[in-house]
């Protein structure tokens, strides 16, 4: 981050931001597929588990955004962290395999929508400046690399309720860091319309010119190839935390041995985000 930018924002507004990042997903793709083995499904019931995470962020993450524009960032991602503290406990409390699907679909929601939260107020403070966008996703890599491990580490010692313990615990955690987040980021002021900033209950349902506008984007080619490279990483982290988890548990490999390997998987993640910032620069700005 350059000094300029540092200045202008405070301290307490970094640090929450970063916090957002950090604790934006808590090591969910480790406990669900470990708590769905544990509940002994078939292999296409614990597929379609696996799966629903991402159903939901599909159908209505361009929605969710739509939001973070009309309501704010801050609000959006509250709501949704009030959501994480929740779902997590539900798991164990239910143990039936169509229930973790259900839950799961929450889940999914909710650590994106944090995660783009997130990403929005980053944007929204520091429009000039790349350099605070990967200390976010350094934090999000980070959080990512220390969560999964932490999980497998309390799984072993206190089966389901020490797994989806750190989940909570990482669902309060982004809760005290969405509380930390300024109000009124501005996003009043960027509305589109006459009654920018003004709340309605039809605000709530998704519109289909909100999903046109946003396909319509794809035709600009740098959207595209961005949007075809994240299918191509979801789907791959996709794999890493479904069937990848399934064979290591099948092999007999312990919840901290699988947080382990799952952590290993983010560590060239980690080394990219660190670096990008440093490579783009000297290969020069992309036109």
């Amino acid at each position: 981050m350059t000094e300029t930018t540092a200045k202008k924002i405070p301290l307490r507004a970094r640090l929450a931001i970063y916090g957002s990042g950090l604790f934006a997903d808590g090591a969910t793709n480790v406990v669900i597929p470990l708590w769905a083995l544990s509940l002994d499904p078939s292999a296409f019931a614990f597929g379609i588990v696996i799966g629903a995470r991402s159903l939901l962020p599909f159908l209505l993450s361009i929605h969710g955004g739509v939001l973070m524009d009309r309501l704010g960032a801050r609000q959006v991602m509250l709501f949704f962290a009030v959501i994480g503290l929740i779902v997590p406990v539900v798991f164990p409390l239910l143990p039936w395999i169509w229930v973790a699907g259900i839950l799961n679909l929450v889940i999914g929601l909710t650590s994106t929508m944090n995660w783009v939260g997130a990403q929005t107020l980053v944007g929204q403070l520091t429009r000039s400046d790349p350099s605070l966008t990967w200390r976010v996703t350094f934090c999000n890599r980070f959080g990512h690399l220390i969560s999964p491990v932490l999980a497998g580490v309390m799984w072993d010692a206190f089966g389901p309720w020490g797994g989806f313990g750190v989940t909570l615990l990482w669902a309060m955690l982004f809760m005290a860091a969405a509380l930390m987040l300024p109000r009124g980021n501005g996003t009043a002021e960027t509305a589109q319309g006459v009654d920018a900033g003004r709340f309605r209950l039809r605000d709530l349902l998704p519109r289909l010119e909100d999903y046109t506008r946003a396909f319509a984007l794809l035709g600009i080619p740098i959207v595209a190839v961005v949007a075809a490279g994240s299918v191509l990483n979801i789907s791959a982290g996709a794999i890493q935390s479904s069937f990848f988890i399934a064979y290591m548990k099948e092999i007999g490999l312990t919840g901290t041995l699988i947080g382990v390997m799952v952590a290993s998987l983010g560590l060239s993640g980690l080394a990219g985000t660190a670096s990008v910032t440093a490579l783009a620069r000297r290969i020069g700005e992309v036109r």
